[in-house]
């Protein structure tokens, strides 16, 4: 298993000669740009598309086939990730608004919905449902 001790090469390989001349710089691959806005929800889903039993074990979705199942994991962990982005960008986006009123009218919202859950619970333990 080489691939620790040489995957850096073409890294490095790649930011030597993207740096080397000008004109170079001046564009960019758009993957590594896309793969750079999620990598938040790449970091945190990882253990969660590719291991299993308390990260001692890798997931596998096709046996006897340990390349399809890296191929397989892979997607399901991009489209996991990108779809965790978009979910993390609305969720922000609601929890800190911009408008003041708007954050108002959203901790009422939060607050009438914890009274009526509170009132509900309460409710099923006076009647003997729980």
């Amino acid at each position: 298993a080489i691939h620790p001790y040489t995957s850096w090469i073409p890294i490095l390989a790649y930011i030597f000669f993207r740096n080397l001349f000008p004109k170079m710089r001046s564009y960019h691959l758009d993957l590594f740009a896309w793969l750079g806005k999620i990598t938040l929800e790449t970091y945190i889903s990882q253990l969660h598309v590719y291991m299993q039993d308390n990260a001692r074990q890798l997931i596998v979705y096709i046996p006897d086939y340990p390349l399809m199942n890296f191929v397989v994991a892979t997607v399901i962990y991009i489209l996991i990730s990108y779809i965790l982005f978009h979910l993390t960008t609305e969720f922000s986006a609601y929890l800190l608004p911009k408008d003041l009123k708007v954050v108002l009218k959203q901790v009422t919202i939060v607050a009438i919905l914890v009274c009526l859950a509170l009132l509900l619970a309460f409710a099923t333990r006076e009647v003997g449902m729980l």
